[in-house]
């Protein structure tokens, strides 16, 4: 949802009259647009939602746009690692976004909001205010407020006949949400950051912070007066399907097995200074993912980086090791391993298969500085 590249676009395609107040005519057309997630960049992996005006007496055809941020704010990437970074509403014409995504070889459709004139008018009133300076930045949330979500709320508070009927969808933590969409060293290194607080259900109306289930469920279960809200969705490009990269073969299970091989022949192969100089280099990067983790929990507003039992096992305190060879830091870090190991399946995160060869690398490497291993 926030691909760079368009976020630029959309920046600096402003028409003139974007730039100044708006005031749209009472001959509107309102329209969901959905960009198909790209599997070549993190930042544009989820898709993206834009919320289409077109008004006919005035010859306008607007994209508005929850998904951007102001390059030039103060301590923008120290506010954007902590969570403190301003999104805003930006305003575009629509054709250079069409003429984007084609040229990205990502699909984007356009549905019909069916309103009658006087719910039209409520939206537009709606979305002159809040394009106004004073409104249109606000705190982004990837679960919580983001680029569809802000859209979602739009049309469940400006329009009276609103309404979820039948809303039964099959469950997801939001975390297997992002699964759904992710793969391969993305998905270990999400698996890495996120706290237990991502492993919480999403119901219907909270899975709507991606585009795609923002357009499915609007479309299947959104009501207006027992009316459907949304019409069927039309192409604004000719691009059908979205083109898949091929899987990197050297996964993270992979890599995760070769790292427990290598220190399962330190354990019992190596001598006394090749563990050593393998345990300060294992230990120490162990301990600075720990502290990267204990960073995004208590010195970010990110909630979903709170709370992360990955600590358990890349703990902080293997960074002591450096100074000094404590045996209780071995049998901490030992603790640490089985606690995730026997708590796998009733801790309150899920954690990514691959690992588990690192937990037990920690544990062979743990069980043979306390002397548990048996010695050559």
């Amino acid at each position: 949802m926030k691909n760079i590249l368009l976020l630029f676009l959309l920046f600096f395609t402003f028409t003139s009259h974007t730039q100044n107040e708006l005031r749209f005519s009472d001959s509107l057309r309102i329209s969901l647009v959905t960009g198909a997630p790209s599997p070549h960049n993190l930042y544009s992996q989820f898709g993206h939602s834009a919320l289409r005006v077109i008004d006919y007496k005035q010859q306008l055809d607007l994209c508005f746009n929850y998904g951007t941020f102001d390059f030039d704010a103060p301590n923008f990437y120290l506010k954007f690692l902590r969570g403190q970074l301003n999104y805003m509403l930006s305003v575009s014409s629509t054709a250079p976004l069409a003429r984007y995504y084609q040229k990205e070889g990502r699909s984007l459709v356009d549905q019909e909001f069916l309103l009658d004139k006087s719910e039209q008018q409520a939206v537009a009133v709606f979305l002159e205010e809040n394009y106004q300076p004073k409104n249109r930045f606000y705190l982004y949330d990837f679960f919580h407020d983001n680029c569809a979500t802000r859209i979602r709320d739009i049309f469940e508070k400006n329009v009276e006949g609103f309404s979820y009927e039948n809303a039964e969808v099959e469950t997801y933590t939001f975390r297997q949400m992002l699964d759904l969409y992710v793969s391969g060293w993305t998905n270990f290194g999400m698996d890495l950051i996120l706290g237990y607080p991502t492993d919480q259900e999403a119901g219907m109306r909270a899975q709507m912070f991606l585009p795609d289930y923002l357009m499915t469920n609007l479309t299947q279960f959104a009501k207006n007066d027992g009316r459907s809200l949304l019409d069927v969705a039309r192409p604004l490009n000719n691009v059908q399907e979205t083109a898949e990269v091929k899987t990197n073969p050297f996964s993270p299970m992979l890599a995760m097995i070769l790292l427990f091989l290598i220190a399962a022949a330190v354990s019992f192969l190596a001598k006394e200074k090749a563990k050593k100089i393998f345990d300060r280099i294992f230990m120490t990067i162990l301990g600075l993912m720990g502290l990267i983790m204990l960073f995004m929990w208590f010195g970010t507003d990110h909630w979903t980086t709170t709370k992360n039992l990955n600590v358990l096992w890349a703990s902080p305190l293997f960074l002591l090791l450096l100074f000094k060879d404590w045996k209780f830091i071995y049998l901490i870090g030992l603790l640490g391993v089985v606690v995730v190991l026997l708590g796998w399946t009733f801790l309150p995160q899920q954690f990514h298969i691959a690992f588990i060869p690192i937990l037990l690398a920690i544990a062979l490497r743990c069980l043979d500085n306390l002397s548990w291993l048996p010695r050559k």
